[in-house]
């Protein structure tokens, strides 16, 4: 298995603080966000690689990173990018991975700025059971907040029925998190999604949407805490929170 952390967004709502570091290296409660990432996978899953995709204005402070830890199984790719306004975006970057990168037929993608709790490996059991895309799912139990998430509806059996980017009026409080089990090759169904040139390139959810409209998606209900660290409150509540652990 191969895990793509998508790293190459600009952090605009934590400005400041993402002015001169990239937001999965800015510390929270002393340790960079995206190590939270690479020290859970890797204890609970031991993938081949990581490959994180990041923007040429931070590539060097991943690289240097990747070096000051000692990683040997992450790769870092420098997708070209200087600011928000030139970015690939989310659908962007995975399509850029794929075009420089032979990767596995077994795919993790995970945003570069989430934290969770929950093993991952329930979930990852649940992908290779199904043979289908496994969406990682969160129950924020509020309408409103689930407002700005893209909103997710399950069948019985956790198979998506329907799945609408920050909508007005949500149909649920489930939400989708940034993490995607892709099996059998099918992350490269990314291309199909390009195939049309008038798509979004940006939101990775609505290549999820396109899934859901094409193949079988399911989701994958995480219970325990999960940080989406794309503000300065969120920033500062997981850093709250995991110095009170420490």
């Amino acid at each position: 298995m191969d895990v793509i952390l998508l790293c190459a967004g600009y952090g605009t709502r934590l400005r400041p603080l993402t002015d001169n570091t990239a937001k999965p290296l800015l510390p929270v409660a002393g340790r960079p966000i995206v190590e939270y990432l690479i020290c859970d996978l890797q204890a609970n899953l031991s993938p081949k690689r990581f490959i994180i995709v990041t923007n040429h204005r931070f590539h060097s402070d991943f690289v240097n990173w990747v070096e000051d830890r000692g990683y040997e199984n992450v790769l870092v790719l420098d997708d070209g990018s200087m600011s928000n306004e030139d970015r690939l975006g989310a659908i962007g970057d995975l399509k850029f991975v794929l075009d420089n990168v032979s990767v596995s037929s077994e795919v993790l993608v995970a945003g570069g700025d989430n934290i969770w709790e929950d093993s991952v490996v329930p979930m990852i059991e649940f992908g290779r059971k199904t043979l289908a895309c496994v969406l990682g799912v969160y129950d924020l139990g509020s309408v409103e907040k689930a407002r700005s998430f893209g909103v997710v509806e399950m069948d019985k059996d956790g198979r998506i029925v329907g799945f609408e980017e920050k909508p007005e009026r949500p149909k649920s409080t489930l939400i989708g998190m940034c993490l995607y089990y892709f099996p059998n090759g099918k992350i490269k169904k990314i291309e199909d999604y390009l195939s049309d040139s008038t798509r979004e390139r940006d939101a990775i959810g609505n290549f999820l949407k396109f899934l859901v409209e094409t193949d079988e998606v399911y989701g994958y209900l995480f219970k325990n805490k999960w940080f989406d660290i794309g503000s300065l409150p969120a920033y500062r509540e997981a850093d709250e929170y995991f110095s009170q652990k420490k």
